[in-house]
């Protein structure tokens, strides 16, 4: 039976970056980041790649709403949308190592 061959994006010593939740993380990949690597997970360079990509897929995310409520909504549901707002508009916070 054949293995098959997984690349990893980092080696070990390299400085990396994730997004959890409101979090970006910096970590430094080992020989245990190999356990925990997961192929469906973004992994950035650097910490301005991930900052964008977090602020590009939050705006993302609130457009969706928006277009949802406009679509869906009563007049009197307004205070939903403007309640959600903090969610999207929120700057996420960073942990360095």
């Amino acid at each position: 039976m054949k293995k098959d061959l997984i690349i990893y994006p980092f080696t070990e010593g390299q400085k990396y970056f994730t997004i959890e939740d409101n979090y970006i993380l910096e970590s430094v990949w080992d020989c245990q980041s190999k356990e925990f690597h997961d192929s469906n997970k973004m992994y950035f360079e650097t910490l301005k790649e991930a900052y964008y990509f977090y602020k590009y897929s939050r705006n993302a995310e609130m457009l969706d709403a928006a277009i949802d409520f406009i679509r869906f909504s009563k007049s009197n549901d307004s205070h939903h949308l403007l309640e959600g707002f903090e969610y999207f508009n929120d700057e996420p916070k960073i942990f360095l190592i």
